[in-house]
């Protein structure tokens, strides 16, 4: 975390959570959350994700 969105550890891991409960079965790449633009790909067991303001370009 690069900024005071999440400012502590249990507000980053109530985020994390929340992406990837909407993000682990689903299909698709892009996902919008809380006001936020998610990039994400995933390989069997690995999950990576971009997150950028809805401003930025996907």
């Amino acid at each position: 975390y690069y900024d005071d969105t999440y400012p502590g550890a249990k507000e980053q891991r109530a985020f994390e959570k929340s992406i990837f409960a909407k993000t682990h079965r689903s299909d698709s790449e892009i996902a919008l959350l809380e006001g936020l633009t998610v990039v994400y790909r995933s390989s069997i067991d690995l999950y990576f994700y971009v997150i950028g303001s809805p401003h930025e370009n996907e």
